[in-house]
């Protein structure tokens, strides 16, 4: 018989996940209300990947252009959207600030939408992670990076007040 003792040390994660895509200016002014609630650690923007060349076909190799590749601010940085948001995880310091959470995308998102706690954003590093970016010091990077990406880990932590 295996027993499991769980683990303490794991953080608190949501997902909010709205029923449909949301654009950069939805997300834009969701990130803005998020940044003036105290408690979020990190925050990973999860979606469809928006491509910037046709990766096949006869179009191979030409830009794609795409309305939803904008540039937002976040944390006092612009940050270029490679996705198109269709889930947003956070990791907290504790749970009273899921209320927060929800009044903030009630305020600000035209559908609907669940939120969800559970284990989204990976708290060890991987063989992939470490194949990729080497011996990984800080650790609130751990998860936060695109594998399929060619550049550097994402800066989606902390909000700068």
């Amino acid at each position: 018989m295996v027993t499991t003792v769980p683990d303490s040390n794991n953080p608190i994660q949501i997902e909010i996940f709205p029923q449909r895509l949301l654009n950069p200016e939805t997300v834009q002014q969701l990130i803005f209300e998020l940044q003036s609630i105290n408690g979020i650690m990190r925050v990973l923007l999860y979606g469809p990947r928006l491509v910037s060349t046709v990766p096949s076909g006869p179009a191979k190799g030409t830009p794609n252009p795409h309305e939803a590749r904008k540039s937002i601010t976040f944390g006092g940085e612009e940050i270029e959207l490679g996705v198109q948001v269709g889930r947003i995880w956070l990791e907290l310091e504790d749970e009273d600030v899921i209320n927060h959470i929800k009044a903030a995308c009630e305020k600000v998102l035209p559908c609907g939408f669940q939120i969800n706690q559970g284990m989204y954003i990976r708290t060890r590093p991987t063989q992939t992670d470490y194949a990729k970016w080497g011996v990984i010091k800080d650790k609130k990077v751990i998860g936060m990076a695109d594998p399929k990406s060619k550049t550097q880990i994402c800066s989606c932590y902390p909000f700068k007040r």
